[in-house]
């Protein structure tokens, strides 16, 4: 889907800004640092693996310029355009029908993540974005902005991409870096969707914010 037909979802829909997630009270804290410390720690479990950066083989000035193309690229046209698709119209459109709950999480991630088959299914390509969309839809749930996940989605996956691990053919090829890659990775989202419920159970930043 383009981002034309996009937009002409959401205009046909009739949602505002505000309930597609992009208006409506707003604090720092909670709708930029946290989704964006939320992605980093999603980083932290490769650590110990050893990692470095990507140059694709080329000179340090030409690198730099295919990192702000791709900056650009996982930001507006992936991060931008998923954002606003599932946790903008479809969850909100979900929540309409079903109200706000477990419920319309599992089912827009669930989505979310065959979205991904389309090109080259694989069980990765399900799991972790089944994963992340539950840990971005509960977010989505409690904090009602989205924003920060633009910020944190397109980050994420631009460090992703530029990312090496020396330890790779050991987490990919072997039964251990398996269940290792599956359980830390797993773990990691249990967390943040943990830390999510308990931050906005416990903060007093007010109806206008947390929505």
């Amino acid at each position: 889907m383009s981002f034309a037909l996009l937009y002409l979802l959401i205009r046909l829909s009739g949602y505002s800004g505000e309930e597609l997630g992009l208006g409506g009270g707003f604090d720092l804290r909670f709708h930029i640092f946290l989704p964006l410390f939320a992605m980093l720690l999603n980083f932290l479990w490769i650590v110990p693996l050893g990692i470095g950066i990507n140059t694709f083989g080329k000179p340090l000035k030409v690198a730099l310029l295919i990192y702000i193309a791709m900056l650009i690229k996982y930001l507006v046209f992936v991060a931008l355009y998923e954002e606003l698709m599932w946790r903008g119209l479809f969850q909100v459109a979900l929540e309409d029908k079903l109200g706000r709950g477990w419920k319309v999480v599992l089912v827009t991630a669930f989505l979310f993540a065959l979205s991904h088959l389309t090109l080259r299914p694989s069980f990765w390509r399900f799991y972790n974005p089944f994963l992340l969309g539950i840990t971005y839809s509960v977010y989505r749930w409690k904090f009602r902005r989205i924003e920060g996940l633009v910020l944190a989605h397109g980050l994420g996956d631009f460090l992703d991409r530029i990312t090496t691990i020396e330890k790779v053919d050991w987490l990919t090829k072997t039964p251990q870096g398996i269940v290792y890659l599956i359980s830390t990775f797993t773990v990691t989202q249990m967390f943040l969707v943990f830390m999510y419920l308990k931050i906005a159970e416990r903060v007093d930043v007010g109806k206008e914010v947390l929505g």
